[in-house]
This record gives structure tokens, sequence and C-alpha cells, in this order.
């Protein structure tokens, strides 16, 4: 297995009325700086009609003006109603990964269900009751960053194992929609094992379809063996519940 080569940067909390409001992310290395702000401006500061266009404001200007000029900038004019915290060193694979990791840290932006925010569930949860149609209340709301299309038959749930590994970490927050419309093969889903109980009962893995009697559940982990279904011997043993989108932190 490959190690994952990590960069150095430096992260800025920006703040507005006592509170975080974003961050800023800096990499020397490739020039960039890049904004990621609140985005529930009605709800935290509803008469402020400047905040909410200052996330596009700074990552325009990042652009036209360097990042490191923006940065020295704005490290010594900003002061008063938005204020710039010093420069805190950071380690990552990923930028996009890293920003949003270290904008949910840092800000705790107001729940809006469906709109900036996905239900928490536990799988068992999730692929049982929810999917029965019965009332769930959901361990709590996870923001999911922008361009994330939300409906209400996703929700987030946390990986367990190894098996999906590395693309898919043990403990890490993921993107599920239940259902799974079409050719299921190729794809990462959720299977229901009703040999299983408890949790045991739900695993990720990629689906194929090798004819019409037998189904491999294929982990991305070498380590761990292909799971084999097959019809004439696991009748019912198996169903597609759930389909993962994405690994959101």
């Amino acid at each position: 297995m490959s190690m994952v080569e990590l960069q150095r940067g430096d992260c800025l909390t920006i703040e507005a009325y006592g509170e975080a409001i974003g961050v800023l992310l800096f990499h020397s290395g490739s020039g960039r700086l890049q904004a990621q702000l609140r985005r529930d401006w009605p709800l935290f500061a509803a008469e402020d009609e400047v905040l909410p266009l200052l996330e596009d404001d700074l990552n325009r200007k990042a652009v036209e003006m360097g990042a490191e000029s923006l940065l020295r900038f704005l490290e010594d004019t900003l002061s008063n109603t938005v204020t710039l915290s010093g420069r805190e060193a950071v380690t990552f694979a990923d930028f996009d990964s890293a920003l949003w990791r270290l904008y949910r840290a840092r800000v705790k932006a107001h729940e809006q269900p469906f709109v900036t925010h996905l239900p928490l569930y536990s799988l068992k949860v999730a692929c049982g009751e929810l999917l029965e149609n019965e009332t769930v209340e959901p361990l709590g709301w996870v923001e999911v960053p922008p361009g994330v299309r939300l409906t209400e038959k996703r929700f987030v749930a946390q990986a367990v194992g190894q098996s999906m590994e590395p693309e898919i970490p043990d403990g890490s927050l993921c993107l599920f929609e239940l259902g799974v419309a079409g050719s299921r093969t190729g794809r990462r889903v959720v299977v229901e094992d009703r040999s299983q109980s408890g949790n045991d009962r739900y695993t990720l893995k990629e689906y194929k379809r090798v004819d019409a009697e037998t189904v491999h559940l294929i982990p991305l982990n070498p380590e761990f063996p292909v799971q084999v279904m097959r019809k004439s011997q696991d009748e019912d043993r198996g169903a597609v519940i759930a389909e993962f989108k994405s690994v959101l932190e």
C-alpha cells in the first residue's frame, strides 16, 4: 500500500460578532488560498449584508492578488467587525478535504435540516427502522459540504472496519442514499446479511453480479476476502439497502 504524502499549510480562523464564521487555508507550495465560511447568515447575522458576500470576495481576490499578497493584506488590515487569527500550522493529504474538516472543527453553524445538514444515523437504524418509514430521531445533524445534493433519502453514517480502506477509512463519516435503482454492479452499497445480528448485519462492499445465481461483495482492501452469495444457497440472505456516495470527513 503506497504512503500518502502529507503537505504543510497554514490555517487561520475568521471571526465576527465574537464567533468563528469561517477559515482560510493557505498552501505556500501551490500558492493556493481558499476560504470556507458559514452558510447560515439569516440565522446568524440577518441584518448584515456584507458577510454573506465575504467568501466569494476572498476567493476571487486570492486569484487576482495572489494568495500570499492577500493573506498579508488581511493580516495587516482586518480589525473591528471581522478579525483574523494567527497562522496555525497544519498538515493534510488533500487540500479540499482539509479545508472542510478545519471549517467543521471551528465553526458551529445552525442546523438547517436538508438545506445544509443531513441526519446522522447508525447503519442499524438507517437500514432498519428508517427504511421501513418509521419515525426515527437522528443522533444529530451533520453539515455537508457545498455542492452536495440533499434529499430526504440521504443520510450520514460512520463507516466501521478496514475492509474498504484506504478509500473509505475506518471511522469516517460517509454520505449514503437509501435505495439503489438500476444495475448495482460496480457500485458501493450497504448490504444486509440476515444471517448475522446487530450492526454486524450491515456490510459496505463493492457489488458485482457474476451471473444470475452469484453475487460477489468485494472489499477494496486486498487483505479481506471477497464475500460470495449464491441465490440457491443464500435465498433472502442479502438485501441491498443503501448506496455509498462519498466520504465526508
